[in-house]
């Protein structure tokens, strides 16, 4: 009889001891899973992001092409029209850091020497390479406001993943000039 409950103890600890063992490995697996995931998550909507991103500053770039009265009035139109495209990217990271500029160069001088001066609509980065060409540059601030919060020590988090996500678009206005029909404003 003694030898029964000796054996049946001994099971008993065992069985405790691998419950235990089972909490371990669960608590290792479901935390690597975690993570793989969370990287899965973090870095598909930042692909998702820059892509939309890209899009919005070409779809503001083709904008700037249709008809406007004014370059003023071409910037303000893609200005609203990248605004709207990558909005949700805005809405997604609960502030405003979204920045979306507008430029284009200035007609040439007389001289010939003289580089094109820029006129940027909006203060920032944005310059135009020739006379009649016309950027659209967004600018979303990641740090300031992710998609997906940051998890883990500050040093680490912000160094896996972008600072700003850029994108920009530029067209030639000269295309857009050509097929303005003559007699037009």
């Amino acid at each position: 009889m003694m030898n029964n409950s000796r054996t049946s103890s001994r099971n008993s600890r065992a069985s405790g001891a691998q419950q235990g063992v089972y909490a371990v490995e669960f608590a290792l697996m479901f935390s690597l899973f975690f993570l793989v995931f969370y990287i899965v998550l973090t870095y598909g909507l930042i692909f998702a992001a820059q892509q939309s991103l890209n899009l919005a500053a070409e779809n503001g770039a083709r904008k700037a092409l249709s008809w406007q009265l004014s370059r003023h009035a071409r910037a303000l139109a893609a200005e609203s029209e990248a605004s709207r495209m990558a909005g949700w990217v805005n809405a997604l990271g609960g502030k405003d850091a979204l920045t979306v500029e507008t430029c284009y160069g200035s007609p040439a001088p007389d001289d010939g020497v003289t580089p094109p001066a820029q006129a940027p609509v909006s203060p920032g980065s944005c310059q135009a390479q020739h006379a009649d060409q016309f950027k659209v540059v967004l600018r979303y601030h990641y740090h300031f406001a992710p998609l997906v919060p940051l998890l883990g020590p500050p040093f680490l988090a912000q160094n896996t993943v972008p600072k700003y996500l850029r994108a920009e678009a530029s067209v030639s206005l000269g295309i857009a000039s050509q097929l303005t029909p003559q007699g037009s404003p």
